[in-house]
């Protein structure tokens, strides 16, 4: 039977996110009134939204808004549409779009437009200037492998009409040519990414002799199958493929309702952290010691991970796009301790220098 790592994990993850944090940023395109409202302070989401309502309205602007979350894919296809289509871009030039994440506004969310529960992702709601429903879609509606169909629904439901899918798309042969066309689209959209960056990079001399080191890390998957990626706590080692540990944590970060890592405790201790398919993970104000001249960083991109023979399963909500504004921020959701062998074998190793 294989290790469900949700099943063992869920109870140890599922907390209350903190006031004044961020979650995953959505970037705005330039053509696209499009816009993530996030916690700010103590101010409450219903102020939040009327003040992106009476900003629509000043410009004379329909809006759409859009309960969302990290680990949605339909969501995703949503804004992957909006990013790179200028159709679709083009028809929405009078709408303005608020995306809502309801992991980030867990509760107020769901009570914040009457008749519109977003119990299910993506859910689309078209309102009036005074936040009140005029019509609710769900994201899957929309046909979401088609520029022109997207454009088109998106459009109608910004002006309260139902989306309407054309006669053809369940046709078997047009759903494989749109799914095909979809995931050139993915691969070609990472394609040229690095797979690993570091940025802002401090340095600051302990005085055991130690170097401390503060960074951004950023890893992107180019690959259309989820992975797990991991890398050494200590800078200078190397990711092994087996090894003999003694246990592990579940590590969480503060400002994410879900999102963790694995910390392995062997020989070489090092942390592994899933990543969805062709998706990304940006560590900001990461922390890590080192001995003097180790500053290099390598990041293992693993086929699978198995645990005492077992393969680790992925869990079911796994971000697409991952976004911590401080990775030092961490809590031990729960220690596991198991001597058992880990097995996690390398794809590809990547380098980079902490400097």
């Amino acid at each position: 039977m294989l290790i469900k790592l949700a099943r063992l994990f869920t109870l140890f993850l599922l907390v209350a996110l903190v006031a004044g944090t961020t979650a995953t940023v959505w970037a705005a395109p330039g053509k696209v009134d499009i816009r993530a409202i996030h916690r700010e302070g103590p101010t409450n989401l219903s102020e939040l939204f009327t003040r992106e309502l009476n900003s629509a309205k000043k410009q004379n602007k329909r809006t759409l808004v859009m309960f969302t979350a990290d680990w949605c894919s339909p969501c995703k296809a949503i804004k992957e549409h909006i990013d790179s289509s200028s159709y679709v871009q083009k028809a929405l030039a009078k709408v303005k779009i608020l995306l809502i994440d309801v992991d980030e506004w867990r509760g107020p969310a769901h009570e914040l437009i009457a008749g519109a529960v977003p119990d299910k992702l993506p859910m689309i709601v078209s309102v009036d200037s005074a936040g009140k429903m005029v019509r609710l879609s769900m994201g899957t509606d929309l046909g979401l492998v088609s520029d022109k169909v997207v454009g088109d629904n998106l459009k109608r439901l910004a002006e309260g009409q139902a989306p309407i899918i054309p006669a053809d798309y369940n046709n078997p042969d047009k759903q494989r040519e749109l799914i095909v066309a979809s995931a050139k689209k993915d691969k070609e959209r990472v394609a040229n990414l690095p797979a690993v960056t570091v940025s802002n990079v401090g340095q600051k001399r302990l005085n055991n002799g130690e170097v401390e080191f503060t960074f951004d890390l950023h890893i992107q998957n180019h690959d259309s199958r989820r992975r797990w990626f991991a890398f050494p706590v200590t800078p200078g080692n190397s990711v092994p493929t087996v090894s003999q540990v003694s246990g592990w944590d579940v590590v969480r970060f503060d400002e994410h309702v879900r999102a963790y890592m694995l910390k392995l405790a062997g020989p070489v201790e090092f942390y592994v952290i899933p990543l969805s398919n062709y998706g990304s993970v940006t560590l900001k104000k990461f922390v890590m010691k080192a001995g003097q001249g180790k500053n290099k960083l390598e990041i293992a991109e693993l086929d699978n991970m198995t645990i005492g023979g077992q393969k680790a399963e992925f869990d079911k909500k796994v971000p697409y796009s991952l976004d911590i504004g401080d990775a030092n921020k961490l809590t031990i959701a729960k220690k596991i301790t198991n001597n058992t062998k880990i097995e996690t074998p390398v794809v590809k190793r990547h380098e980079v220098i902490l400097k």
